[in-house]
C-alpha cells in the first residue's frame, strides 16, 4: 500500500521545461546508437561540444516515452523510486506507523519539481542506498564503485554522494586517530574503497572531460535566475507553504541530531555534519531540500522509531489504539493521494492543459506552427527545453543545457540576462544579435520587459495570450 502512495503522489505530468532536451538526448542516442555531444538545438554556440552527464536517464526515459507513453514513463519512475524507499523500509524493521509517517513524508518532500520525470529521480535512488549502506550495511561497501560508475553517467549529483562519502571517510580516520589505532594498515582499510569510488567516475564516454565540465559548470552559475536553484525566500509560495516547508525540514534535522545521541555509533558525526551541512544550503537554494530529505530520512527514521516503540511499551491497550489508528489512517491518505493522482492522471492525459498551468507557451506554438515565420527565434530561457521538443523546427537562442556555457569572454546566460531584464540599455547587445543570426521574432513572457520594449520599436504583435507574445519585425516580410 505505501508503494501505492508512493507512485500517487510522486506522478507528474511530462511537465518540466527542461524534459524535451532531455528525451532528444535521448531519442539521439537511440536512433544513432552514439552520445550526442555537439550542440544541434540551438543556433547560439553551435560549435560547442557538452559533456553530459545525464545521458543514461535520458536513454531510459526516452525508451519509456516511446514505449509506454508520457504516463507510462512518469508511472514506472514513480513506481521505481517508490519501492526503492519502501523496500529499504522494510529492511529497517521499524513499527509499521513510523513507516507510514516517514514514507508520506519523504514523498511528501520529493514530490515537488516533476521528480518521477526528471533525471534526478535516479539520483534520489542512488543516494538512498548509498546513506542506507553506509549506516546499515558498510559490509557492502565494496558495491559502491559499481554504484558511482552509473551514478555518474547518469546525474551530476554524484559529486554531492561523493562530498557525503568523504566526509563519513573523514570521520572515519579521526576515529583511528583518537583511538591510536591510525598505522598504513588501517588507513589504506578506511580510505581504498572511497578512492576506488572516485576514479570510478571516470569510467564514463567523456573520462576526466566529464569533471571539467562541470567544475566549469558550477564556477560561475547564475543559479539565483534559476527557479530551482532559488533560494527559499524567493519562492513564490504561500506563507503557509512556507512554514510548512521549515517545519518539515525541521523534522529532518531534529531526526538527525537525536538519532546521533542515541547510536553514534552507527550516526557518526558524520551523519550529523552531513544534514546539517545541506539543511544550511537549502536556504541558499532550494534545489538541496531533496538532498537533505533523502540523506535525513534515515535519522527520522531511526529516531522515530526509537521514540514510539518505547510509548508502546506504556501498556498492551494503548499499543492496539495505536495499531488502529495507523490501519485507518493510512487507508484515509491511501483514498486522499487516490485522489490526487486521479486528478493529475486526467491533467496529464491533455498536454494544452499542463501546458497552461505551467505556463508553457503551447497556443504560441500552435500559432507558429500554423503561421510559419522565417528566420530564428528569440525565446524566453525557461521555455527553451519545450521548444526543443514541441517546435523542433527552430533552433533556440538559449535553454536549461545553457546555463553556464562559455565561449571565449561570452556567456550567453548572461547577454540573456542584460536584454531580457533591461532591453532599452542593452539594445545594442540585443540588434547585434539580431543582426548576428537573423533573429526575426520574440517569443516572450506576455507583458515581459522586452516585449514591452520591443512594442514600442518596430516590431509587431502577431499573436498574444494570456501567457505569451510573438513579435516580428515590423515591415519585414520574413512571415511565409
Amino acid at each position: 500500500m505505501l508503494v501505492v502512495i508512493g507512485v500517487f503522489l510522486l506522478f507528474r505530468a511530462t511537465s518540466d521545461p527542461d524534459f524535451g532536451w532531455h528525451l532528444k538526448y535521448g531519442e539521439y542516442f537511440f536512433n544513432n546508437h552514439k552520445i550526442l555531444r555537439e550542440n544541434i538545438f540551438s543556433y547560439t554556440f553551435s560549435d560547442y561540444k557538452w559533456d553530459n552527464s545525464y545521458w543514461g536517464a535520458e536513454v531510459v526515459m526516452y525508451v519509456l516515452y516511446k514505449y509506454a507513453s508520457p504516463i507510462g514513463l512518469s508511472l514506472i519512475l514513480s513506481a521505481l523510486l517508490s519501492a526503492s524507499f519502501v523496500g529499504i523500509l522494510q529492511k529497517l524493521n521499524v513499527k509499521d506507523f513510523v513507516k507510514i509517517l516517514t514514507a508520506i513524508l519523504f514523498f511528501l518532500f520529493v514530490n515537488s519539481g516533476e521528480t518521477s520525470v526528471r533525471p534526478f529521480l535516479f539520483s534520489t535512488i542512488f543516494l538512498l542506498f548509498l546513506i542506507y549502506i553506509l549506516i546499515y550495511k558498510p559490509k557492502f561497501e565494496l558495491l559502491l564503485p559499481v554504484l558511482f560508475v552509473i551514478w555518474a553517467n547518469t546525474h551530476a549529483d554524484f559529486t554531492l554522494g561523493l562530498v557525503i562519502y568523504a566526509i563519513r571517510t573523514m570521520y572515519l580516520l579521526i576515529i583511528l586517530v583518537k583511538n591510536k589505532e591510525l598505522n598504513l594498515k588501517s588507513f589504506f582499510s578506511v580510505v581504498t574503497i572511497p578512492l576506488i569510488s572516485l576514479f570510478s567516475t571516470l569510467i564514463n564516454p567523456y573520462g576526466f572531460g566529464l569533471w571539467k565540465v562541470l567544475t566549469n559548470e558550477t564556477d560561475y552559475l547564475k543559479f539565483s535566475y534559476i527557479i530551482e536553484w532559488g533560494t527559499f525566500d524567493s519562492q513564490k509560495t504561500s506563507a503557509l507553504s512556507k512554514g510548512t516547508t521549515l517545519i518539515m525540514l525541521s523534522v529532518i534535522l531534529a531526526g538527525a541530531a537525536i538519532s546521533y545521541i542515541l547510536d553514534k555509533k552507527r550516526f557518526g558525526w558524520w551523519y550529523l555534519v552531513s544534514v546539517a551541512f545541506f539543511f544550511v544550503f537549502s536556504f541558499k537554494s532550494i534545489y538541496f531540500m531533496r538532498i537533505v530529505a533523502t540523506l535525513g530520512i534515515f535519522g527520522v527514521i531511526f529516531s522515530g522509531n526509537y521514540i514510539f516503540s518505547n510509548l508502546f511499551r506504556i501498556n498492551d491497550r494503548f499499543s492496539k489504539i495505536v495499531g488502529i489508528f495507523t490501519t485507518v489512517f493510512c487507508l484515509m491518505f491511501f483514498a486522499i493521494s487516490g485522489q490526487i493522482f486521479a486528478e493529475n492522471l486526467h491533467f496529464a492525459q491533455n498536454i494544452e492543459s499542463w501546458s497552461q498551468q505551467q505556463k508553457l507557451p503551447y497556443k504560441a506554438i500552435t500559432y507558429i506552427k500554423q503561421n510559419p515565420v522565417k528566420g530564428n527565434v528569440f525565446n524566453n530561457y525557461d521555455w527553451g527545453g519545450f521548444l526543443i521538443w514541441q517546435l523542433p523546427q527552430y533552433k533556440t537562442f538559449i535553454d536549461g543545457r545553457m546555463t553556464a556555457w562559455k565561449v571565449g569572454n561570452t556567456r550567453i546566460l548572461d547577454d540573456y540576462i542584460k536584454i531580457t531584464k533591461d532591453p532599452k540599455t542593452n539594445a545594442a547587445l540585443f540588434n547585434d544579435y539580431v543582426k548576428k543570426y537573423n533573429i526575426t521574432f520574440v517569443l516572450d513572457k506576455k507583458n515581459s520587459n522586452l516585449i514591452r520594449y520591443l512594442k514600442k520599436q518596430q516590431w509587431s504583435v502577431i499573436y498574444e495570450d494570456n501567457i505569451a507574445s510573438v513579435v516580428t519585425l515590423t515591415n519585414s516580410s520574413n512571415i511565409e
